[in-house]
Formats: C-alpha cells, structure tokens, sequence
C-alpha cells in the first residue's frame, strides 16, 4: 500500500471517530435542552423568588430579571455536564466563570433565554445548550417553549450533520408557499424603508436563531448579543442555506459554516463571559437590506419619516373632527 493510500484511509478513520463523537455530543445537548425544557414548563406558573441583576438602592428602573428556575436549571445542567464530561469547560448566564480557560471543548448555556417573557408567562422563551471547540459552535440544541408545530420542543444538529426537531431530520420549504414579503427579525422596529419586509421583535434571541434556522425567519439583526444566546443558535445556522455575519471592530466579517467558523473571542475566559456580538443572519438580499438599514443615515432618515407621517395622520385627524363638529353645528 502507497503512502498515498496509508494518508487516505487514516483521514477517513479519524473523520469517522469525529463524526462519531459529534452524535454522542449532539445527543446529549439535545437531552440537556429536553429535559430542562420539560422543568421550565412545569414551573411556568411559579417561577419563584424573582431578582433583577442591576437591583439596588438607589435604581427604580429595574431590568434583566432573574427566576429561581433559571438558576436552578443551570445548576442541573451543569452538574450533568461535570459528570459526563469532567474536562470540559462551562460558560453560563448564570454564574460566574472561576476556573482558568485550558480546554478545547466549552459548554456554553441559557438556561432561560427570555426570563422577561417567561415570569410574565408571555410563552416566548427557551433554553440554549451550545458547545465551542476552539471558538468554533459545533452543537447546539435550542428548546423553545412553541415551535413550528405549535408545540413545546427542541431544535437541535452538529457541523456534519442535518438540522432536527424532536430527533427527526427538518424539513420546511417556505418557497413552495406564495409570500412575497419577507420577514425579518430585529432588536427593536424601525421603518422598512419599501424593501417588502415586515418585522418582527419577540424578547427571546434562542427563538428568533431557531426560527432563522428553520427559514420561517428570512433575516435577522442580533445587536448586542452574549454569548449563551448565539453559540448553539450558530452551531444550526452552519446547516442551513443561511449566511452568518459578525461584526468586528466595525467591519463585517462572514463565518465560515464549518469547524473553521469561529467566534472572535478573547483568551481570557473572563473575558469571554462578557462578550458582546453583533450578527447578521440570512441571504445575500436578506444581509444586505439588514446592513443598510442599521446605518446611522439609514435610521436617522426612518425615525424622521415616521415622525412626519405621525404629524401629517395627527393634522388630518384634527381636520376630520374640526369638519365632523361644523355639521353637527347645522
């Protein structure tokens, strides 16, 4: 046997133990967002002591809350990741990082993405289990408290493999259906600007990344994003048609949809626990009507058209009940 030959069949065994362990990792993601997901809905309606993370004395305007379960959950989490995976590192909302950053693989999890909706029992809300390999989101399970199918139920897939539902291979085909607007999501509404958009805001990151994945979401812009919110949702958008941009230092910069796609992090995993992402997700059309409507330009021109429309809908409405009170007059 040439060298040629020897070289081949070693790549082929070794991407074969790869693929291997991304099923065993894939599987366990998915059980961890599954069975977290089933204790989030039964603690739906009571939720426990409920806390606000820039709680104090002197602060009345109270933001980022944070539920019993949510902290619960992470606890669960983590401690099954720990015994399955004693190496591995685990980066949570929840709790801060206190160990050093000297391992390939790191878990990366939401317990409770969308506490605000959750508490409130809004039903737009999920958990994230995500897992980096060198930066790079290579398997992510994203339970969501609705689905496509109108049900609670967990998306899920690794790099080398095809996007599920509930253990069952996905498939949606939104071109097959008469729609000739597109739907995108984003951190708050602005003007569409005639691009034959309409968006969308829920309060739940993980629900607007699986929906982008599954294509019911054509476009989205994720500003300001941390890490436990987009590590497993990026980890699914490597299965689809989508693009994934990040922005670096101003610049947008694509990911690769492969091991190679990678997250710009820092080496300090302290660090890394308060990133801070923007993202752009969809097609060629879709990424570009998304860049250029988060221009300052671009906004600023939006705000004052909504702001004139408000005025000119204000005027004619005065008109309205100025000549609806003259014939009521006669």
């Amino acid at each position: 046997m040439d060298q040629r030959n020897k070289k081949h069949i070693m790549i082929e065994k070794n991407i074969t133990k790869i693929n291997d362990q991304l099923i065993e990792l894939e599987l366990f993601a998915y059980k961890l967002a599954k069975d977290a997901g089933n204790k989030i809905s039964s603690e739906l309606k009571k939720p426990g002591k409920i806390s606000y993370k820039n709680d104090s004395e002197n602060n009345t305007n109270l933001s980022n809350p944070v539920s019993e379960t949510d902290k619960n959950i992470e606890i669960s989490i983590r401690k099954k990741i720990s015994e399955k995976y004693p190496s591995h590192k685990i980066i949570g909302e929840e709790s801060t990082v206190k160990d050093t950053f000297s391992n390939n693989f790191v878990w990366v999890i939401d317990p409770i993405d969308g506490t605000t909706n959750f508490i409130n029992g809004l039903p737009i809300f999920g958990c994230s289990v995500g897992l980096l390999y060198n930066n790079s989101p290579i398997v992510g399970a994203i339970w969501l408290s609705s689905s496509h199918e109108l049900l609670p139920g967990t998306y899920h897939g690794s790099i080398n493999s095809k996007l599920k539902f509930n253990g069952k291979v996905f498939n949606y085909d939104k071109e097959s259906k008469n729609i000739k607007r597109r739907l995108h999501s984003m951190p708050y509404a602005i003007p569409s600007n005639n691009t034959n958009t309409d968006i969308r805001v829920t309060g739940c990151a993980v629900f607007e990344i699986a929906m982008l994945a599954t294509g019911i979401l054509d476009g989205g812009y994720l500003n300001n994003m941390r890490l436990w919110d987009v590590v497993a949702g990026v980890a699914l958008l490597k299965l689809t048609k989508k693009e994934i941009w990040i922005k670096n230092k101003n610049k947008w910069e694509k990911i690769e949809k492969n091991i190679n796609g990678k997250l710009i992090l820092s080496n300090d995993i302290k660090d890394i626990q308060k990133w801070h992402g923007t993202l752009i997700v969809g097609n060629s059309k879709d990424i570009d009507i998304l860049k250029n409507r988060f221009k300052t330009k671009q906004i600023l021109k939006g705000l004052m058209q909504r702001f004139f429309n408000i005025l000119k809908y204000n005027f004619y409405a005065k008109l309205k009940a100025m000549a609806n009170i003259s014939k009521d007059k006669y």
